[in-house]
């Protein structure tokens, strides 16, 4: 059975119910979510996502050791995975950039609801870097509620254009599914398409190469957990 670990980056007030609703197990699939502690939340600045990735690195550095065969960052940055593909074998996903490239096979503009305006800077700044920003439709704002999720969703699709939707929070699959009722188009839960996603490269076998993710030349993988657990609140 292919195990995933999920690492889910965590204010300290989040709730277990939260890091729950992420549990994409299901039949011959194990998935694995786990809160990552460290100096963030979500209304914090490209600093703490900084420590984030500090925080992501010594989680999944081990999760080899552990049995698991990928690794999923439930993450508006890259830098977490991208340093983790260095220094594992595994396949190494990040959900924002995969649930918004499997969106684009839905539709041609692409819609995302965030928690707060400090994400929605992270997830600005992370579509201009991997050259997605044009097929943004527009980035908004909602509160943690399924009302306040619907009624973004429905702004997406009529005022800003949006034919498909990624939502990057925890919401549960349950919310997701009544909000595309809702708005009348797709909405990805790039948690589950992600780990999904991570699922089938193991079943063919596929991962990242070295000339993508090249090692270190000098591996300091006790310093960067040292880093990270210092970063830890």
């Amino acid at each position: 059975m292919p195990r995933i670990l999920l690492l889910v980056p965590m204010s300290q007030g989040a709730s277990q119910a939260q890091l729950r609703s992420l549990d994409m197990s299901e039949g011959d699939l194990q998935v694995v979510a786990r809160a990552v502690a460290g100096a963030w939340s979500s209304t914090g600045t490209l600093h703490d996502a900084m420590l984030e990735d500090l925080a992501v690195f010594g989680a999944g550095v081990v999760s080899p050791e552990e049995g698991f065969d990928a690794v999923c960052v439930h993450s508006l940055s890259e830098g977490g995975a991208t340093a983790l593909r260095s220094v594992l074998d595994v396949p190494v996903l990040q959900t924002a950039r995969t649930g918004f490239l499997q969106a684009l096979t839905l539709g041609l503009r692409v819609g995302a609801l965030v928690e707060s305006a400090a994400d929605a800077v992270r997830l600005h700044v992370a579509l201009r870097q991997w050259g997605l920003d044009r097929q943004c439709s527009g980035v908004r704002v909602v509160a943690e509620d399924l009302p306040s999720r619907k009624e973004g969703a429905q702004r997406c699709v009529d005022v800003d254009g949006a034919e498909v939707l990624c939502v990057f929070s925890t919401a549960p699959q349950a919310e997701l599914e009544d909000m595309a009722v809702h708005a009348g188009c797709p909405v990805v839960n790039p948690a589950a398409v992600t780990c999904r996603m991570a699922a089938t490269f193991i079943a063919t076998g596929l991962t990242h190469g070295r000339v993508a993710a090249p090692p270190p030349i000098v591996p300091k993988l006790a310093v960067l957990q040292a880093m990270a657990h210092a970063g830890q609140p």
